[in-house]
């Protein structure tokens, strides 16, 4: 039996062996880069296991296969941290790709300090850095929750006369449920179903945000360039 079609291009597949090696030799540097970064955070877990000597397995599997949870356990934090890592993306492509284009490098440093924000912020999201920090290092939560308050703080001072520009409403919106959030974390009335609200009021404040950053990225996209010039060959990003 042929398991081959008639129709085969063998030469189209010598074409693509060929164009894919020298891909690999003109990418080497980025392919180099992505081979340190996974070796760091292997290096990490490696750390971690010596450390703690946990099983290497309960830093590489999923959090509910390794506490062997019910399925969907963490569903809504789990979204939480999908959108800061779409907002962490949204920023710093803006600043590598669409930004460059653009005079003002206000508008740059917005974006890329944004982007720094918002990955420290959804990094402690996701890895509870507050709590580790109060637990095994004794410092208060309410000091670890003002410092991220005074980081954002200067961050709106710094970048104010580009926010009062944009849809700040959405950025508002989100500051306030991210407070109300703060607030049922550290007062924690003993309220039945406390969690939820300041859970839900968390994940308001990241959608407002993930709302603020894609439209303003949308707007500064269609404002500064155009069709033809998005669709015309550019050189390709360094990573």
């Amino acid at each position: 039996m042929n398991l081959i079609p008639r129709k085969f291009d063998f030469r189209r597949l010598k074409y693509f062996a060929v164009n894919a090696v020298a891909q690999i030799y003109s990418v080497r540097a980025t392919a180099f880069k992505v081979l340190v970064a996974s070796a760091i955070c292997v290096g990490i877990v490696l750390l971690l296991h010596l450390q703690t000597g946990m099983p290497t397995a309960n830093f590489t599997r999923d959090p509910v296969a390794v506490l062997d949870g019910p399925l969907l356990t963490g569903f809504l934090s789990q979204v939480g941290i999908l959108f800061w890592a779409g907002m962490t993306a949204i920023c710093l492509f803006m600043t590598c790709i669409i930004v460059p284009r653009i005079s003002n490098a206000k508008v740059r440093n917005f974006f890329l300090t944004s982007g720094f924000v918002l990955l420290l912020l959804g990094l402690d999201d996701a890895f509870l850095i507050h709590e580790v920090l109060s637990e095994y290092q004794g410092i208060p939560e309410t000091l670890i929750y003002g410092s991220y308050a005074g980081l954002v703080l200067w961050w709106l001072i710094r970048f104010s006369s580009i926010i009062f520009k944009s849809e700040y409403a959405l950025l508002g919106m989100g500051l306030l449920f991210f407070a109300l959030s703060v607030v049922l974390d550290v007062v924690q009335p003993d309220v039945r179903g406390l969690t939820l609200f300041e859970d839900s009021a968390k994940l308001v404040g990241i959608l407002s945000w993930q709302a603020y950053f894609f439209r303003l990225g949308v707007s500064v996209i269609r404002r500064n360039t155009s069709v033809n010039s998005m669709l015309s060959p550019a050189p390709p990003a360094k990573i």
